[in-house]
């Protein structure tokens, strides 16, 4: 489980260190994938869950993927606000599709990467 947020937490230190977005992001579907991924691992997702899971994950990573586009040097506090905005809709949406347990674990990796972020200090 610490892999994962480690991993996720170096790409959103690349992606706030000013560099292209473009050249230094994975694409959506990678992005999603990997979030995926590790949602299997970590909360035991069912073949059912991991479908819907799937699709979640690769709409919210087109839209933050689209947000970097249009801002790659943009404001930063902004940026990092419109991604907690981000994680707050998709833990809404996750509520219809995994078990209360699964959600607490979920929302708890969550909670730590955003307080690892950079810019949440800011």
């Amino acid at each position: 489980m610490r892999f994962g947020a480690t991993i996720f937490l170096f790409l959103a230190i690349v992606y706030w260190q000013g560099e292209t977005f473009s050249q230094q992001t994975p694409l959506p579907e990678e992005m999603a994938r990997f979030e995926t991924d590790w949602m299997k691992t970590s909360l035991k997702l069912t073949a059912v869950q991991i479908s819907k899971i799937e699709a979640i994950n690769l709409k919210y990573a087109r839209k933050i993927c689209r947000m970097f586009e249009q801002e790659p040097e943009g404001d930063y506090v902004l940026m990092d606000k419109k991604m907690n905005k981000m994680v707050s809709q998709k833990i809404i949406e996750f509520q219809f599709i995994l078990t209360p347990e699964q959600l607490a674990i979920y929302e708890k990796e969550m909670s730590t990467r955003r307080a690892s972020r950079p810019v949440s200090s800011v």
